[in-house]
């Protein structure tokens, strides 16, 4: 009986695993929930802090817009840029590239230091 007891114990504790953020929009757009897997894939920084981004939004208007803002208390390196941010990630007419704005945006969604000049055009992705 002890020897079923422990396995038994471990696997219903999880061993106190928990697994890992996913970042998520609510939105009925279906263009928008197509797409978000191959986004998330390509920009890791959104699964990564995307617990603490605020404001998460879908805007349909000339462009396809996911929106969101970066509070000041996200806990990201400080090398990423001054926060408080509002981003938005646009997708191109196409839905072959997306454009990010604010470079320390760039920096939370790629989850590494983006200076000015890189990426300052489309980034084209298999979305």
């Amino acid at each position: 009986m002890r020897k079923l007891l422990l396995p038994v114990v471990i696997a219903l504790s999880g061993c106190g695993a928990t697994p890992p953020p996913v970042f998520q929009i609510k939105t009925d757009n279906a263009t928008v929930n197509r797409m978000l897997p191959a986004l998330r894939a390509a920009l890791p920084g959104l699964d990564k802090y995307g617990a603490y981004f605020e404001n998460v939004k879908v805007e349909e208007g000339d462009y396809l817009d996911i929106t969101f803002r970066i509070p000041y208390d996200t806990p990201v390196p400080p090398a990423y840029g001054p926060f408080m941010d509002h981003c938005t990630i646009r997708f191109s007419e196409d839905l072959k590239a997306v454009a990010i704005t604010k470079h320390n945006c760039k920096s939370v969604v790629f989850d590494r230091v983006v200076h000015h000049k890189e990426y300052e055009n489309w980034q084209f992705f298999a979305l």
